[in-house]
C-alpha cells in the first residue's frame, strides 16, 4: 500500500478500534473500494473488519477503554506503565523481543499510546503475515508475563518520557490546567507517570535505599500492575480492528480464533471496570 494512503488509515484504524459499535453496520461511500463487516464475538470483544483486496499492508490496531483516569492515586502512571509492560513477552511467545522483531522483521511498524480514557495498541506488517503477526499480538490481551525483570527498566523508561517533555510549553500548560482543577479530580493526576508518582517518596532514589527494600517497592508496584491488568483488561472493554487483503469471512476467521481466548469480564469486579 502507498505510504500516503496508509498514513491517513491509521486514523481511521485507531478511531474504528474505539467506537465500534453492534448496534449498526458501517455505511460506506459508494467510491470506497473496501468492504466493512462488524461482529462481536462471544466473550463480547467487538471488532470492525476491512477488506481491502488490493492491500500490500495489513494493519490492526485494539483500544482498551481505560486510561490515566484509572491510575490509583498512588501509583499515577500506572495505565501508561502498563502500556510498556505488556510488550515484553507472554506465555506462548516468552522472547521480550518476539513481537517487536517479527513485526520489524516484515517490512512493519508498531507503538501505543495511552490516554485519559483509552489505551490503544497498533501496528501494521507486509499482508502476507497478518496471521502470525495477529497472533502475537493477541497473546497481550490473552497471557503477558509481566516479568520482574524488566521492571525497573520499564520506570525508567517512563521516566525519561516524563523528563522528555519537561521543556514543552504544551507540556506545561497542561500542568498548569492541572494544578488549579478540582485535586478530587482524576484529571488532575500525573498521566504520563514518573519515578516518584511510581515508586512513591525516597523510594524513588536507587542510592537511598537498601537493595532489599527496593526490590520489595518493585515487587509491590508489579502486584498492583497485574491487578490493574486483572481489573480492566478483558474483552468487554475492547475494540479491534482488523485490515487486510482476505476476504471479510477469512478476517472474521482470524478475528475469531486469535482473540476468542480473551478473558470475558468478571462479575466481580464489573463495577470497577
Amino acid at each position: 500500500m502507498n505510504p500516503l494512503v496508509m498514513a491517513p488509515l491509521w486514523f481511521v484504524l485507531l478511531a474504528l478500534s474505539a467506537t465500534v459499535t453492534q448496534a449498526v453496520q458501517p455505511h460506506k461511500s459508494p467510491n470506497d473500494p473496501r468492504n466493512y463487516q462488524i461482529i462481536e464475538l462471544e466473550n463480547g470483544l467487538q471488532a470492525v473488519l476491512v477488506s481491502e483486496p488490493n492491500a500490500r499492508r495489513a494493519a490492526v490496531a485494539l483500544d482498551v477503554g481505560v486510561g490515566s483516569a484509572q491510575d490509583p492515586t498512588g501509583r499515577q502512571g500506572l495505565a501508561h506503565f502498563l502500556e510498556h509492560m505488556l510488550f515484553l513477552g507472554t506465555e506462548k511467545y516468552p522472547d521480550s523481543g518476539a513481537y517487536q522483531g517479527f513485526i520489524n522483521s516484515h517490512g512493519g511498524s508498531h507503538n501505543a499510546y495511552t490516554s485519559f480514557e483509552h489505551t490503544n495498541y497498533f501496528f501494521d506488517v507486509d499482508a502476507a503475515y497478518l496471521e502470525p503477526a495477529l497472533d502475537r499480538f493477541a497473546q497481550f490481551f490473552i497471557a503477558p508475563l509481566f516479568n520482574a525483570d524488566y521492571v525497573e527498566r520499564e520506570i525508567q523508561a517512563v521516566e525519561s518520557e516524563y523528563r522528555a517533555k519537561l521543556k514543552s510549553d504544551a507540556r506545561r500548560s497542561l500542568d498548569v490546567f492541572k494544578a488549579i482543577i478540582n485535586p478530587e479530580h482524576p484529571f488532575s493526576k500525573l498521566s504520563v507517570g514518573n519515578l516518584q508518582t511510581l515508586l512513591g517518596g525516597a523510594q524513588a532514589e536507587g542510592s537511598e535505599v537498601s537493595t532489599h527494600q527496593r526490590a520489595s517497592v518493585l515487587a509491590a508496584l508489579r502486584s498492583d500492575l497485574i491487578d490493574f491488568y486483572d481489573t480492566y483488561y478483558h474483552a468487554g472493554a475492547m475494540r479491534l480492528a482488523v485490515l487486510g487483503p482476505q476476504s471479510l469471512s477469512e478476517l472474521e476467521q482470524l478475528a475469531r480464533a486469535k482473540f476468542k481466548a480473551v478473558r470475558k469480564q468478571s462479575v466481580t469486579k464489573s463495577a470497577a471496570a
